[in-house]
Formats: structure tokens, sequence, C-alpha cells
């Protein structure tokens, strides 16, 4: 028995020891919430009322393993695999085990290169996408809210990515990535003319209470030989400013031939177009109250059908919303959200304006 206590000692000690030169972590986030949703798709006929339960309204839930060695002069080889969950039903997120993030890096004095899965640069999400404080609200609460995703166009995760980083000077930060394949799973060839591919670049700035970026990302779509595609492409920009008793946030995209499933909740109504372009903003504020925080936004999207695409038709949208995210800890907190808009769609002339509510409530973890 006491041979068998002291091995299990020795195998704890170096798995202790191999943990602490690796710096391996353990973390994640468990969000879930009660929804209610009431929405009218046509003018009056077929509302409808549902209220359920979701996971990630917030931020989505996840967990992750993440970690790093110190080469010592300055460089650092580290990874980060996150898993995308549901809390709400216990699946995996697009059924990947890694799909929010599956990347190695090296860090120097020359700054961060990444490979792997991760974030489009013009994106909320993970290690890549650094936009997030463009609005007050994010990117998140899911459709039918005035937060960022619903008036800007996201490129989503992207597979085989190439992502740099440099170091910031004067507290500016340049970063560059290219996907040689969007999507792994999809027809089409790495690199190649066939396969969707992506590139996209950002300029950020950072002095604590004043934030600001300018962005340009690329969609090479996948074509034949002989074919010549119209890509897609945004230009990004604005910024966020703490005034101590109020933080003030405002973002900007102009887009063109972009999908018009990258702006979340768009091609849920018909005869909206595949391909889209316009221009979208948000604008919002955070202000502290009783402990807590109370978020406002009003966000407005004004679009039509892309070049690419042989139809008539205007798309726009109005939404706004507040709410208010309170924390039991450094770790916890609960928040709710109360949201209402409107869009139109018209196509020859003839309208149709979806509305919509929503309301939220949940609880946030972090570990």
């Amino acid at each position: 028995m006491q041979k068998k206590s002291l091995v299990a000692l020795g195998i704890l000690s170096a798995l202790s020891m191999g943990a602490s030169a690796a710096q391996v972590q353990l973390y994640g986030i468990i969000d879930n919430s009660l929804v209610f949703e009431s929405v009218n798709a046509k003018d009056g006929a077929g509302r409808t009322n549902t209220l359920y339960m979701s996971s990630g309204e917030e931020l989505g839930s996840r967990w992750g393993l993440r970690g790093f060695e110190d080469l010592g002069n300055g460089n650092r080889v580290g990874f980060d695999l996150q898993s995308g969950i549901r809390t709400d039903d216990g699946t995996y997120q697009r059924g990947r085990a890694f799909a929010r993030e599956a990347s190695i890096y090296w860090k120097s004095n020359y700054g961060k290169l990444s490979l792997g899965r991760m974030d489009a640069i013009i994106g909320t999400r993970t290690s890549a996408g650094k936009i997030a404080f463009l609005s007050a609200w994010g990117d998140g609460y899911g459709p039918y809210n005035p937060s960022l995703a619903n008036v800007i166009s996201e490129a989503d995760y992207v597979d085989n990515a190439i992502f740099y980083e440099s170091p910031s000077f004067s507290n500016f930060t340049l970063r560059l990535q290219y996907s040689m394949k969007m999507d792994s799973t999809a027809t089409g060839t790495e690199n190649k003319a066939n396969s969707n591919r992506y590139a996209g670049a950002t300029l950020t700035y950072d002095s604590g209470k004043l934030k600001g970026v300018i962005g340009y990302d690329r969609t090479f779509y996948g074509h034949t030989a002989g074919e010549d595609p119209d890509d897609g492409y945004t230009v990004t920009a604005g910024g966020m400013y703490d005034f101590g008793f109020m933080d003030l946030h405002l973002g900007l995209q102009y887009f063109d031939e972009v999908k018009a499933s990258t702006i979340r909740g768009l091609s849920s109504w018909a005869d909206v177009p595949a391909k889209v372009k316009g221009w979208g903003a948000t604008l919002s504020a955070g202000f502290p109250v009783w402990g807590g925080k109370f978020i406002a936004a009003l966000s407005y999207l004004d679009g039509e059908n892309a070049d690419s695409v042989k139809a008539d038709t205007d798309v726009k949208r109005m939404v706004g919303g507040v709410g208010y995210q309170y924390p039991f800890s450094q770790r916890t907190h609960m928040y709710g959200i109360l949201a209402a808009g409107r869009d139109e769609v018209k196509v020859s002339g003839d309208k149709v304006k979806p509305d919509y509510y929503k309301a939220v409530i949940g609880i946030r973890h972090s570990f």
C-alpha cells in the first residue's frame, strides 16, 4: 500500500512540475439565460412569441486549454485550444472539438505569429478579433438587438490562418491575417482559387482611456478557371472613450459583396439577396450604476443588393436597447437586456417591415 502511495505521489509531482514548466491553464465561461422573443415577420401576419433557454447569449460558453513555454531572450511558444459548448444541452459548437480556436504561436520582441483556426481579424471572439470595444454590447445577445454583429459583416472563424500581431509602438498595434482556406470542410483546394480565402489588416490605438481601430478585410470567393467573381470586402472604423462616469462607443462599417448571412439575422427575412452592400453604424454607452453597469445602444443598417446580384432590393434596420450587468464577484455576474427594432425589405417598390422585441436575463461565470 505504501509503495502504491509513493508511486501515486511521484506521478502527481511529475504532472505538477510539467504543468508548472509549461504554464498550462484550464479556463472557460459558462453563460446561460432565459430569452423571450416576439417576432413579426410580415407586417402583423404571423407574429410568433417564443420563450426558451439559451447558451452563450452574452459571451459564448466555452472551455479551453492554453499554455506557453518561455524560451528565454523574450521568446515564447504557446498554444490555445478553445472549445465552444452549449450549456443548455451539453453539445459541442458546430460539431468540432475546438471550434473557437486551435492555434499555436511564437511570441518575441518582434511580435506574435500564430497559426491555425481562430476568429477573423474583423471579429470579436478569440485571439485575432480585437474590435469588441466598438460597442458597449460587444457582439452578444444573438439576433434582434443593437449589438455590433447585427449591423456589420463579420467573416466568422477561419481555418488555415496565419496571424501576425506587432509590438505596440506609441500605443499603436498592427495586425495582419491570411486564411488559405476559410473552411476546411468545404470544397476546394487550400490556397487555390477554387476555395474561399480571407485576408485582413487592422491598426489599433490603445492609451487606456481612448481606444480606436481602422480595419480592412477581403473574402476571396472560390471559383473555377475563367470565372471572375466579385470578392467581398469591408472597411471598419471606430473607437471608445472612457470619461469615468461613462464609456462612449462608436462603430462604423462599409461593406460590399458580403454574404447577407455574415450580418446576424439579416438573411432570415424573405427576399433578402444572397450578397449585399451598404453600411452599418452603432452608438452605445455604459454607465456605472448601483455597483453594476447600465448599457444602452442604438444601431442602424442601410443596404441593398450587391452588384453581382440581379435584383432591386433595399434593406434597412433600426434597433435599440438597454441592459444591466451586475457582478457578484470578479468571475460571476448577472445580466439582463430589453431590445426592440424594425427591419425593412423593399423589393421593386414593395415593402415588408418585420419588427421584433427581445428580453434576456442570464448569468455568466468565468473560470
